[in-house]
């Protein structure tokens, strides 16, 4: 039962970052000169109103690994918790401190356009499969596709943009820097 309320909640969370409304040409900033394709310090935040946000709030280590908190509010009642971190090989990892053996990934960043992995690897109905569909050096977008669920069949992109993360938010706050779109 825990590990569906987990997958629930990663649905959730992708859900948030992958469902609002952008317009990237409307930037008031320059693009931070950060690498990263998901800059995690404690305080950034993505944003698109009081009711629907991501932030990094914490870090904890679950098997030695540092991973970052990341608290969601969706509809001003949903909470989602993910624990992400990225690794060596630029490999967005999701786990939990009660359940550290589960681990999802979310991105790889270094894979090349056309590219694709399974985002759990278990053939589960929560299981994805995952395309490089887009890849700059300034931005990457993956697209999930659900196979293993007998009934859906859905599909979802998620763009990260180097320096800012999610480019689906209309603030966005990075190293005390904000940024609105």
């Amino acid at each position: 039962m825990k590990k569906y309320l987990k997958l629930i909640s990663i649905g959730i969370f992708i859900s948030l970052i992958s469902c609002s409304d952008s317009n990237d040409s409307n930037t008031s900033n320059p693009i931070p000169s950060n690498d990263s394709f998901l800059p995690m310090s404690i305080g950034n935040y993505w944003k698109n109103n009081e009711e629907n946000f991501t932030e990094i709030r914490d870090t904890l280590r679950i098997q030695g690994d540092l991973y970052y908190e990341f608290y969601s509010l969706i509809g001003g009642d949903g909470v989602s918790i993910e624990y992400l971190r990225i690794d060596e090989n630029q490999n967005l990892i999701g786990s939990y401190p009660n359940n550290p053996d589960f681990k999802y990934i979310h991105a790889k960043f270094n894979e090349q356009l056309g590219s694709t992995f399974w985002t759990i690897n278990d053939q589960s109905v929560n299981d994805f499969k995952t395309t490089v569909i887009e890849k700059e050096d300034s931005s990457i977008a993956f697209e999930f596709q659900r196979v293993y669920h007998p009934n859906a069949k859905d599909k979802h992109i998620v763009k990260y943009v180097r320096g800012l993360g999610w480019n689906n938010f209309n603030e966005i706050k990075i190293d005390e820097d904000l940024f609105k779109f």
